[in-house]
């Protein structure tokens, strides 16, 4: 075991923690000219430098100092991208391949079957901020790899806000990350050349903000390694899309118009730059991928998930906040809004359809009431208050109609003194008060005609039973024994 092994730096790659040793202790040549003896005596394996996640890290810690300063799964966790990668892979899969690595079984074979690994956006050169570089040899005397510098997609430094660098701006010496050496991150290239050089950061201003959110964004996930549940994460992403219309009433993800609002968002450069602009093909879109059913929806790469949290909430905070629920009108029941009822203002509706209009992007929700008052407002609710409200009456319900008979045909108030009364407009009250007329003198004319019949029937055959009226025409002894009922039963006793 090395007498001495460097303490991994905060934010810092274990790859770069190998690198620094290697460095501290002069063995460059040594590795070089044994890489396997080398390797093997760190890792127990003949295993290639590997800077996302190195395998035989169980064996690094458990043979070096390491095992004084942190175990073997925090070494994963805090100095690898394996928080990345699995963030949104399910716990389940996501110790599954933890026990994979760090026992250093066929974890890769482990990676590929839920496609997690698959590269999407990767640098062939290790990045790093020169602005990092100051201000690491300043607080700690030499400079080093950062974690989230070398996560696909990320193109900025959240730190500083200024544009990461792949190569020296002076001679264009880069850092591969398939070398066969640790490569160590100093102030200067191997020619000498500062890498302090911060002259071309600027020229990608046009995407700043969406860069800066994308990497602060990765940079949450690595400092707070959450996993999150796929299916809890697709029920999220399905209820904005609800919210925003682009996703049905019913669930249903508007592939095609997800599409296009994400290019919209991000702009179709930065989307290519990311290597995630979608096609026109269904089977390889990325986005019907992850909401479709005929596919393995694992195969999204965290990058393109990450960017749809950009899309569809304002901050990661607002992502970690929000609920998997599409409730725009929160929860039932919802309160009668008929003031001339005795429930009025009680949540007891349970009824509310929702739907949404083609010409505008609000959800409509429609509430019934059972006293038959229907109101409908558009959503979603925002506020307590606007459980209070409406935007339409569809229905005044049968009391303001029952209310309208009393005081018209029984107290013989005038539409105006009605509408005084009652604290609805005039044009309201006359309308229903015009179909009231109309179906009392409907019902009159009814009455008069049955009563007809009836008589006429009965001085046809004295005898006649109410059976046999029943017999001969239905629909009189039904009308008349709901609407008539006192009349029929002394005209026709059973």
């Amino acid at each position: 075991m090395p007498n001495y092994f460097p303490l991994p730096y905060p934010d810092e790659l274990i790859y770069s923690t190998i690198a620094r040793y290697i460095r501290h202790h002069n063995l460059v040549d040594v590795y070089r000219t044994k890489p396997t003896s080398f390797r093997l005596d760190l890792f127990g394996n003949d295993c290639k430098p590997a800077v996302d996640i190195p395998v035989g890290i169980s064996y690094l810690v458990n043979n070096t100092t390491l095992k004084n300063y942190d175990s073997e799964e925090e070494i994963v966790f805090k100095h690898t991208l394996f928080p990345y990668y699995t963030a949104f892979a399910g716990v389940k899969h996501r110790d599954d391949l933890l026990d994979g690595l760090l026992g250093n079984r066929n974890w890769v074979t482990r990676w590929n079957r839920i496609s997690i690994f698959t590269p999407v956006c990767t640098s062939n050169s290790l990045k790093f901020c020169p602005s990092c570089i100051k201000d690491d040899t300043t607080l700690r005397g030499e400079p080093y790899w950062h974690r989230i510098h070398q996560v696909p997609g990320v193109h900025i430094c959240p730190t500083h806000e200024t544009y990461l660098q792949i190569q020296c701006q002076s001679c264009g010496e880069s850092f591969p990350k398939d070398s066969e050496e640790y490569l160590a991150l100093y102030d200067v290239c191997s020619n000498g050349h500062s890498l302090l050089n911060t002259a071309s950061q600027e020229k990608e201003s046009a995407s700043l903000d969406k860069d800066l959110r994308y990497a602060k964004d990765a940079l949450n996930i690595l400092d707070n390694p959450t996993c999150y549940e796929l299916e809890y994460v697709q029920a999220l992403f399905r209820a904005k899309l609800q919210y925003s219309g682009l996703a049905s009433i019913n669930g249903k993800v508007h592939v095609a118009k997800v599409c296009q609002a994400l290019v919209e968002f991000y702009g179709i450069d930065f989307m290519r730059r990311m290597r995630s602009l979608p096609d026109d093909n269904s089977a390889t879109n990325w986005v019907n991928i992850l909401f479709g059913k005929q596919t393995n929806p694992r195969h999204t790469h965290p990058l393109r998930q990450i960017l749809l949290i950009g899309f569809l909430f304002p901050s990661f905070d607002a992502f970690l906040a929000s609920k998997p629920e599409f409730l725009p009108f929160a929860h039932s029941p919802w309160p009668c809004l008929n003031s001339l009822a005795g429930h009025f203002n009680q949540d007891i509706i349970t009824d509310c359809k929702m739907s949404r209009s083609k010409s505008l992007p609000p959800i409509i929700g429609t509430f019934t009431c059972e006293c038959g008052f229907k109101y409908s407002r558009r959503g979603p609710d925002t506020s307590e208050a606007d459980r209070l409200r409406y935007d339409i009456v569809v229905d005044h319900g049968n009391i303001l109609r029952e209310k309208i008979r009393e005081l018209y045909f029984e107290k013989h108030l005038t539409i105006h003194q009605i509408t005084k009364r009652l604290g609805h407009s005039y044009p309201l009250i006359r309308k229903a008060l015009s179909s009231l007329i109309i179906k009392t003198k409907s019902d009159d004319d009814m009455r008069r005609a049955y009563r007809e019949k009836v008589i006429a029937l009965i001085e046809q055959s004295p005898t006649i039973t109410r059976n046999e009226i029943h017999n001969k025409d239905r629909r009189i002894l039904l009308w008349l024994y709901m609407h008539d009922r006192e009349w029929l039963d002394q005209i026709c006793p059973q």
